[in-house]
């Protein structure tokens, strides 16, 4: 009898020999086609979370009382980046609140932070320095580097006192101020007064000499206005975020008793604008002394979030802009949430018709168990979404919806059992994740990966004891080695070194099964089941 020419060529493909990979049609992504995945648990109360241009194998994060971290491998590393604890008020809202990277770190090895120091004169006093890395490092900063941008801003009460830091496309840096009222009975109408920095979102030229302002800030050269305000009218601003295509500012603003606010300023029409309280909160009128709440031309919000049902919001924390990432469901739109409630909302189009939908059903920690007290966003070099907890100091990314799954039955080898295959980590080709794992195998066997583009189920191919699960073209993978003395092989490839006929792009399904050597009791062959993946950007 003649062997089949299927086994023929499968035999073949297993000598070395391959066709041509070719090209599937990308899939459509869904609505659900990420999931948070936790990185890890930090010490402390983180309050920002950052990457640094051109370092990709970390993240950094700075705490509420004055240190900034490197983040590896699920924990902070080392000791700190830098510690200005013997400068920091922490007091109440205050500390270290606002920590950005200049946009040519590489070159320049600047970062900036935005604290409440300890002062002689005030309760407290809001500042917006500048600290530099040593020179040749990304891990340590020179503590006696620090150049004051904006500052001290005396406060009078414990809280409002600080907020976000950002760069935009435009090359300027935007800081988002509270009013520094805090809920007292002071009634301060700081965000309406325009001699005075606080309840504002700031904007600052840091290529400029001191002190720092655009000249096409609305109040540059007012001998009046405070000439950084680029908008007035916030009361708890904590977070903000620069669209890095449109340059409009995104503002969420920590409402006092009714309402949480998100707030665009379009770059277009809203600069030198005004956000609204202390004369409303939300749309509602406040009746706030000297305030007038019809018929004006204040900046509405986009997204209103209620203190009772059905929003039970307390903090609104948001946010940022999803730009070029692999997730295509969250591309162009805004995410942020609530502190309290641990509720997520993504608004679609920030910069048009703005429309907000809850994504609380995809975003928790399983079980539907909610994710709270998140205190910042960013987007990573790679695209993707990470953001931390202030309380439990956990550190989270949004993956692309992992693309894995088994198929394919396999056969018993000489340890009784069949050898298993799981694909795990990320299906994100520009993250470089993918983890193989194979379990069962006969002590330190020797063995290779196979994968394809189509999948099969052939018994006993080419008088082997195994079945085959990938079809042809078939291409061979020597990564991964010969199996472990307990029967393991296990594998993180980065996808870069894929067998060289192999070229894998967004969309397309690939197939991959482990190939071993055995004894059972002759000299044979056996396979592993089969697994797959989806691969995204």
């Amino acid at each position: 009898m003649h062997p089949s020419p299927v086994l023929c060529t499968i035999a073949l493909a297993l000598a070395g020999f391959a066709a041509p990979a070719f090209a599937l049609a990308p899939a459509v992504a869904s609505a659900q086609d990420f999931e948070p995945v936790l990185l890890g648990t930090a010490a402390g109360r983180p309050t920002a979370i950052e990457f640094a241009p051109g370092v990709d194998d970390q993240l950094y994060l700075s705490d509420k009382q004055g240190r900034v971290w490197r983040f590896r491998d699920g924990n902070y590393v080392g000791t700190p980046v830098l510690d200005i604890r013997a400068s920091v008020d922490d007091t109440g809202e205050g500390g270290l609140i606002g920590f950005v990277f200049d946009p040519e770190f590489e070159m320049n090895g600047y970062f900036y932070l935005a604290y409440n120091m300890v002062s002689t004169t005030a309760l407290s006093a809001t500042v917006i320095s500048r600290f530099t890395m040593m020179p040749g490092s990304v891990d340590i900063a020179d503590p006696a580097s620090e150049h004051i941008i904006k500052g001290p801003i005396p406060q009078q009460t414990e809280g409002h006192m600080g907020g976000d830091l950002e760069f935009g496309p435009d090359g300027m840096l935007y800081h988002a101020i509270g009013d520094g009222d805090a809920g007292s009975a002071l009634n301060l109408p700081t965000a309406m007064d325009l001699s005075d920095p606080r309840g504002k979102v700031l904007r600052f030229d840091v290529r400029a000499p001191h002190p720092h302002v655009p000249a096409d800030n609305p109040y540059a050269g007012s001998t009046t206005n405070d000439p950084h305000i680029w908008v007035s009218g916030f009361r708890n601003p904590f977070r903000l975020d620069v669209d890095p295509v449109t340059g409009d500012v995104f503002v969420g603003d920590v409402g006092a008793s009714t309402a949480e606010e998100i707030t665009r300023i379009s770059v277009a029409t809203d600069v030198g604008g005004f956000a609204g309280w202390p004369c409303r909160e939300g749309f509602d009128c406040r009746n706030f002394p000297g305030c007038v709440c019809t018929g004006t031309t204040d900046i509405d919000p986009i997204a209103v979030l209620g203190h009772t049902s059905p929003d039970f919001a307390c903090a609104i924390m948001g946010g940022t802009v999803v730009r070029g990432g692999p997730v295509a469901s969250l591309e162009g739109s805004y995410l942020f949430t609530d502190f309290c409630s641990g509720r997520f909302y993504r608004i679609d189009d920030p910069s048009g018709a703005a429309s907000v939908v809850e994504i609380s059903d995809v975003l928790n920690a399983g079980g539907g168990s909610p994710i709270r007290y998140v205190v910042d966003f960013t987007v990573g070099n790679d695209g993707l979404v990470y953001f931390c907890s202030h309380y439990g100091a956990q550190v989270w990314v949004l993956e692309p919806r992992g693309g894995f799954g088994t198929y394919c039955q396999a056969a018993s080898n000489s340890t009784g059992l069949a050898a298993s295959i799981v694909l795990s980590g990320s299906p994100s080709i520009s993250r470089g994740a993918l983890q193989i794992d194979v379990t069962n195998l006969p002590p330190a066997a020797t063995g290779i990966f196979i994968l394809s583009q189509s999948t099969l189920s052939l018994p006993n191919f080419n008088g082997s004891q195994g079945t085959l699960c990938v079809n042809l073209p078939i291409y061979r993978w020597s990564a991964g080695g010969a199996a472990s003395g307990s029967g393991t092989v296990s594998y993180l490839s980065d996808l870069t070194d894929l067998p060289p006929q192999v070229s894998i792009a967004p969309g397309e399904t690939w197939y991959f099964q482990y190939w071993h050597r055995d004894l059972n009791p002759l000299p044979t062959s056996n396979a592993s089941n089969g697994a797959s993946v989806l691969f995204l950007p």
